[in-house]
């Protein structure tokens, strides 16, 4: 599948606590100036029975995006990789610069995910037309 680069705008970022005690993040955007939000990560950064990869999960957006503190996060402009309609990577606005997901070993997340009952790592789409 080919993948294609828009502009986006981040709208939140957000971290939530879920059952058994999970940590997840997740980038909302709208993207190509369009009324479409979107999510990005949705990932489970920490879990009380073991899988901790928060800390560099959220240093590497932080830095892809050029902020040092999460609130900053929200309306900075930044660059989305897309396949098909999934957003699989972030980039700086103007430099080259990106955060991948796949970066995370996908098998690791997986299983914390299905031994939380989270939904799948990525692919959260939340539209509004």
């Amino acid at each position: 599948m080919e993948s294609q680069i828009k502009n986006a705008v981040i709208n939140t970022a957000r971290l939530e606590i879920h059952r058994g005690g999970a940590i997840s993040a997740t980038l909302f955007v709208t993207r190509g100036g369009r009324a479409i939000q979107q999510g990005f990560g949705g990932l489970c950064v920490f879990a009380e029975d073991g899988g901790d990869i928060g800390g560099e999960y959220i240093y590497r957006i932080l830095k892809t995006v050029g902020v040092s503190s999460w609130d900053e996060l929200a309306g900075k402009p930044i660059r989305i990789r897309m396949e098909g309609e999934l957003i699989v990577a972030i980039g700086h606005f103007l430099e080259e610069r990106w955060f991948e997901l796949g970066f995370f070993d996908k098998r690791r997340q997986r299983a914390i995910n299905n031994a939380l009952g989270l939904a799948a790592a990525s692919g959260m789409d939340t539209q509004k037309q």
